[in-house]
């Protein structure tokens, strides 16, 4: 593939995680993967209810998913580690990115419910 053709596809994509990977529903994770994922990338979207993290995991490196709230916070405090006075949002995440594909997380996903009734997916941290 021309260099060309390679960039096109990652701004079509909106992020590098999704090249190449087909969504895969949390609801879906939780039934094929009860020990849970293993989180090798990450990157984030902005939506209609703001910025949201997406991922792509080891157990299937063909898919991805979109992490929910508490999945959004967790990646936005590993990236406001490396956000100095000197670096924007952009590179800061660069540099948690590279160092994150090194080490990894692994996660137990399940599903519950907000105080208010509401959908909500937990997320349990495998040591």
């Amino acid at each position: 593939m021309s260099r060309f053709t390679d960039l096109a596809k990652q701004k079509t994509a909106g992020s590098p995680v999704l090249n190449e990977r087909t969504k895969i529903s949390t609801d879906e994770i939780i039934a094929r993967y009860p020990d849970g994922v293993t989180i090798n990338g990450f990157d984030f979207l902005n939506g209609k209810n703001g910025r949201y993290v997406v991922c792509c995991f080891t157990n299937d490196p063909g898919r991805y998913f979109n992490g929910g709230k508490i999945l959004t916070e967790i990646f936005e405090s590993f990236v406001a580690e490396y956000k100095t006075e000197e670096n924007t949002f952009s590179e800061a995440l660069e540099l948690c990115q590279n160092d994150f594909a090194r080490e990894q997380l692994k996660v137990k996903l399940s599903a519950g419910r907000t105080r208010d009734g509401n959908r909500v997916t937990l997320v349990d941290i495998v040591e």
